[in-house]
């Protein structure tokens, strides 16, 4: 698979069944899905992008790679601590020279955004093509292959985690775009999901969209949060709870 404009690009999704703080979030469900088929059947509505699965060879995983390919979605399973390894191990099996990487908890991922990703790259083909002014539950990026293997090449010794740290310029050409979402201030808002109370506001979304017959989007989402701000109260304690989080790993 290559990324011509005639084939469709590998979007792959980075997933993996064990989670310490909300076990095994990709099985849960969302209505009467789990999570991650909601994401998986939004992304396979991209125009430019194929959905593809990229776990581990773990036997843990076995779960959401049966789910995978009951729906016939693409499946990659490599390295299971090393994500930037996986994610060059999977785009040289697809045989694509750019991928999209998509996180499978960032849940309100959409598949037009992964489509502007595609098609800036296609206009001027960066190293890295990424999305900004979004709330957090949607992280997603794009990638050329070959920027995968500098990055793996060049990275500090044992340095698999937050790797998109060593994304930057001079190395590697960076390009950034926001797709203008419709609210004053989308990074405030908190969309993924890796606590209990990310899952209740995922669900109390979902429930009004589904009465709305709105697509699971980020759009949608804010929609309904601007209509009914009262809903981030759910999940207000994850934000501060996840900063620490985070300041803790810097520091390790």
């Amino acid at each position: 698979m290559t990324s011509s404009p005639s084939l469709k690009v590998p979007a792959l999704v980075v997933a993996r069944h064990g989670s310490t703080r909300l076990e095994g979030k990709l099985l849960r469900t969302i209505g009467s899905c789990t999570v991650l088929e909601h994401l998986l059947a939004r992304l396979r509505t991209s125009r430019s992008c194929e959905p593809v699965l990229c776990t581990t060879t773990e036997s843990s995983d076995d779960p959401l790679v049966a789910l995978a390919e009951a729906f016939g979605y693409r499946v990659f399973r490599g390295d299971a601590n090393d994500v930037p390894a996986r994610l060059l191990a999977a785009a040289r099996e697809c045989r694509a020279a750019f991928v999209v990487v998509v996180e499978s908890d960032e849940v309100f991922t959409d598949a037009e955004i992964i489509d502007e990703i595609v098609e800036r790259y296609r206009r001027a083909p960066a190293d890295c093509v990424r999305v900004v002014g979004v709330p957090l539950g949607y992280w997603s990026m794009g990638l050329r292959t070959d920027a995968i293997e500098r990055l793996c090449a060049g990275r500090p010794a044992g340095a698999v985690d937050g790797w998109g740290r060593f994304l930057e310029a001079p190395r590697f050409t960076v390009e950034s775009f926001s797709p203008g979402l419709d609210t004053a201030d989308p990074e405030s808002i908190r969309l993924t999901l890796d606590y209990p109370e990310d899952l209740e506001l995922i669900r109390a979304i979902h429930a009004r969209l589904d009465r709305a017959g709105e697509p699971f989007t980020i759009s949608a989402a804010l929609r309904i949060l601007a209509a009914e701000p009262e809903l981030l109260d759910i999940n207000r304690s994850c934000v501060e709870r996840y900063g620490r989080n985070l300041a803790q790993a810097a520091g390790a």
